[in-house]
């Protein structure tokens, strides 16, 4: 039950998030200014992401430290746009709920690096191959190949909905949102991740609330003083 309630909400908000972003006809697959949306190019685009947070080039250290942080953002990336098809495709909160509890037993296994990134570019293979439900089974083989459990993409999946939330009411669109906060030493991917690192209760409006409060005193520092 607690899967399928935590599945209920995120699917609810990233409905919610696309159509204040996108408008109402999003399924479609255009959004209100006629633009086409590509949901399994974006997902493609953040798996590539994800994959530059472990040290795999050659010419480089390969024994550096993964970005275990960056992995579970970018996981959550991933299942915002995952999210979008599997809504579009009308599939049921019941059908993925199925697909987590068959590949969950990847958790009870310390997988290493390379077997790691071998789950990503397998997801990646399939958003080239448009069937839903096996994109759902690449994505929690991901998922929980890469150790993130459903709790902690749910706590991350808010906080990233608020975000992008937070991010659209700002002038994203538009180019007037500052991403890069404190003197543009510190994005604002960061600054959730300070917050939620010490709060692990904070409903929506509490997040979204902290995040403002810390975006207008930025901001404040960026205006020149007379």
């Amino acid at each position: 039950m607690k899967n399928i309630k935590q599945l209920t909400e995120m699917m609810k908000l990233q409905d919610k998030l696309n159509n204040e972003t996108n408008g109402s006809g999003w399924t479609s697959g255009t959004t209100k200014e006629g633009n086409e949306i590509d949901w399994y190019r974006c997902a493609r685009m953040e798996a590539a992401e994800l994959v530059d947070s472990f040290q795999w080039k050659h010419w480089k250290d390969l024994n550096g430290a993964t970005d275990e942080a960056n992995v579970v953002i970018e996981l959550v990336d991933i299942w915002h746009f995952l999210m979008s098809i599997n809504i579009g495709d009308k599939f049921s909160v019941e059908m993925i709920e199925n697909v987590v509890v068959q590949t969950s037993p990847l958790l009870r296994v310390k997988h290493d690096r390379k077997s790691r990134i071998s789950f990503i570019e397998d997801f990646m293979k399939y958003t080239f191959i448009y069937d839903t439900g096996t994109l759902n089974v690449k994505f929690f083989t991901m998922l929980f190949g890469n150790g993130v459990d459903m709790d902690l993409l749910y706590k991350t999946y808010i906080g990233k909905n608020v975000l992008n939330t937070f991010r659209q009411n700002n002038g994203y669109k538009v180019g007037t949102y500052i991403k890069n906060w404190d003197g543009d030493k510190k994005e604002d991917n960061e600054y959730l991740q300070d917050i939620l690192n010490v709060n692990n209760d904070l409903t929506y409006d509490e997040l979204y609330g902290k995040l403002e409060v810390i975006y207008i005193d930025e901001m404040k520092k960026l205006k020149p003083t007379i």
